[in-house]
């Protein structure tokens, strides 16, 4: 995250000054070579492919003026322009190299620096809107599949204990988001990076001992029912698709009969889905359960 040095941020600024803004972000992206791709304006369905891919927010305001997100050709690294601050970084990762992550957005910043000057003080770091957001000015997030410890007693205990050390667990889709089908966004933006991932080692190891204690045969019975939910079904919603994909990928991860054997082909799905928000609601359901078949070569 990062703000401009002498200008409002999103929230009270007007629509010249939130244009300006973007102007100059994307000048400076343009001087540093990131060789980012810019959209200032798209359609209903692109926004839901980017939303799926994690590139953009549910609570990004395409409509409003000086609106705009960049990212480059693999996805990597993405920006948005004017969300709840002037720029929202984001490099994606596998779950593994967090520090790699990090290295591709701070390497991006310090391009930019030498383009545009950015809003920050000896007392509170670098400034954002939210006063909770100021300081180092940045985000580590990871995706767990915790489907053994969403049947786990303790579960709400180890999140409590997480949120003392300044760690959350929230939805796929970040802040305002309850994790569906096991799947959840780990991140902070106060722990340090080695104490962040000290917890998700923490879960990890948590989890495998979650599923060992669970009984094998209920959780095959409940991942035959959502393979079979997922032929018979002519639609499936959103919140169904998301525990289907978490059964689906507790079975195949567990490398049991009668499954699909490619573990990625969840990870695609649950990278690709189109939500399908703006269509007719029976539409979107039939189109979305198409799509999982498809996906999942059923």
């Amino acid at each position: 995250m990062r703000n401009l040095r002498n200008h409002r941020f999103p929230t009270v600024a007007d629509s010249e000054e939130l244009i300006e803004v973007m102007n100059v972000v994307t000048t400076a992206a343009k001087k540093a070579d990131a060789g980012l791709a810019t959209n200032r304006s798209i359609t209903a369905k692109e926004r839901e492919k980017l939303l799926a891919q994690r590139i953009v927010s549910p609570n990004f305001q395409w409509s409003l003026p000086g609106r705009a997100v960049m990212y480059s050709p693999d996805r990597v690294l993405s920006v948005l322009i004017n969300e709840e601050d002037h720029i929202r970084v984001q490099a994606l990762r596998d779950s593994d190299d967090i520090q790699g992550a990090e290295q591709v957005a701070s390497a991006f910043l310090r391009e930019m620096e030498r383009h545009a000057s950015f809003a920050w003080s000896t007392e509170q770091g670098f400034l954002a809107s939210s006063v909770y957001n100021c300081g180092e000015g940045r985000r580590y997030s990871t995706m767990m599949h915790l489907v053994g410890l969403g049947h786990d007693e303790s579960r709400e205990k180890v999140f409590d204990a997480l949120l003392e050390k300044k760690i959350t667990v929230r939805g796929l889709f970040g802040e305002g988001s309850r994790p569906i089908g096991a799947f959840a966004q780990v991140s902070t933006t106060l722990a340090p990076l080695g104490e962040f991932m000290g917890a998700v080692d923490f879960l990890t190891d948590l989890e495998r001992a979650s599923r060992k204690r669970l009984e094998g045969s209920k959780l095959q019975r409940k991942a035959k029912e959502a393979l079979e939910y997922v032929k018979a079904s002519p639609r499936i919603s959103l919140p169904n698709s998301f525990r289907v994909l978490g059964w689906l990928r507790w079975a195949i991860a567990n490398e049991v009969a009668g499954f699909p054997t490619d573990l990625k082909r969840i990870d695609l799905a649950l990278n690709s889905l189109d939500l399908l928000m703006h269509e007719n609601v029976d539409y979107a359901d039939g189109k979305r359960a198409d799509t999982l078949r498809e996906l999942l070569q059923l």
